[in-house]
């Protein structure tokens, strides 16, 4: 552990400023403003302490020898692998600045007060935090791509709540070993061109991300199986490609060959019912509130032995939906713009070739 007889050899009027721990000095990081760091760790989530990081090790990298050959890229891109180090070497910094200071104290007041004011700096908080983001982010990613957009985004929130209390409470850290008069980060051209790489990159994935299909699903000709749920169902038109849109909810949609109109497009859904009834004038009712229209007309009918439920609404869609018997929970909707090209009957033939496997 490093002590207070590492202070640089400088003049004794700033040595009570500069000091080294594990081979680090006190002022080769980025002083950061909670505000930005908010804001960037909402604008980019998980991406964000890619670059915090990034920024920090390079400050490292750059005014300190014991860490010339570190790759600050690298060690920003892979974080929570290196983040025991890095609280490691700041909690290192913290009990030489802690020691410093309490050398001045001149009476145990003094002292009761630098004690409180260091005891928000602990190892272990900053590192169970930086361990949480781990599976917070892996779960987040795998569980966005399965389950409703209304619960995505509290993991989105939880997950931002994550990634700034982590960050905020390593700044603090920062901030209480850095000098006095340590200037602010900046925006650097290189750290701009970075983020509007990231933001390409971001909107990017949300074109060819949708072309790739979920891996328990199997298209064959119009038929669709799946694999996980083990039903199959055959879309009407013959001949057209059924294609992957969205993600967190995710529809396989199919046009009507030789038409370039949305109003021809019909797609597939799986809905979990298991929050609410399968009851028709439930559904009618939260379809009205959704699209804030009315319904039509609807009608009631069993699709190959399956409650079907089929609503016509006002200058939006036909749709329905089908609870499955055999998983009373779980049902299947099909929707298509409002137009005669894809009239009811079309989506009825969906229902009714429901097989499960």
């Amino acid at each position: 552990m490093e002590d207070i007889n590492n202070v640089i050899n400088m003049p004794e009027e700033n040595k009570q400023e500069f000091f080294v721990g594990d081979g680090v000095r006190n002022d080769s990081f980025i002083k950061e403003s909670n505000g930005k760091i908010g804001v960037l760790s909402f604008l980019f989530s998980i991406f964000y302490p890619i670059g915090y990081f990034y920024k920090q090790w390079k400050a490292i990298k750059k005014n300190n020898e014991e860490y010339k050959n570190i790759s600050p890229f690298w060690r920003g891109v892979f974080y929570p692998f290196y983040a025991f180090k890095f609280t490691k070497i700041l909690d290192n910094l913290l009990t030489i600045k802690k020691n410093m200071d309490f050398s001045g104290a001149t009476n145990e007041e003094e002292k009761k007060k630098l004690e409180n004011e260091y005891a928000v700096f602990n190892k272990f908080y900053s590192n169970s935090y930086m361990i949480a983001l781990v599976p917070i982010v892996t779960v987040a990613l795998i569980f966005c791509t399965f389950i409703p957009e209304s619960f995505n985004t509290g993991i989105g929130a939880a997950v931002w709540v994550t990634i700034y209390m982590t960050l905020r409470n390593l700044q603090k850290a920062i901030d209480k070993i850095l000098p006095q008069d340590h200037p602010k980060g900046k925006l650097t051209f290189s750290d701009f061109l970075g983020f509007l790489i990231l933001i390409i990159f971001l909107i990017s994935m949300l074109f060819i991300f949708p072309l790739f299909n979920d891996p328990w699903i199997e298209i064959k000709g119009n038929t669709l199986t799946d694999t996980d749920a083990k039903y199959s169902i055959t879309f009407p038109f013959e001949n057209q490609k059924i294609v992957r849109i969205g993600i967190g909810i995710t529809s396989y949609c199919q046009k009507k060959p030789g038409t370039e109109s949305d109003a021809s497009v019909i797609c597939l859904q799986s809905v979990d019912f298991s929050a609410s009834s399968f009851e028709r004038d439930v559904i009618a009712k939260e379809l009205e509130e959704a699209d804030n229209t009315k319904i039509l007309s609807s009608k009631t009918a069993l699709y190959n032995d399956n409650l079907g439920y089929c609503f016509s609404v006002e200058n939006a869609s036909n749709i329905c939906f089908m609870q499955l018997k055999d998983n009373p929970k779980m049902a299947i909707s099909v929707i298509s713009n409002f137009n005669e090209e894809v009239p009811f009957e079309n989506l009825e033939k969906m229902l009714n070739s429901y097989k499960k496997l």
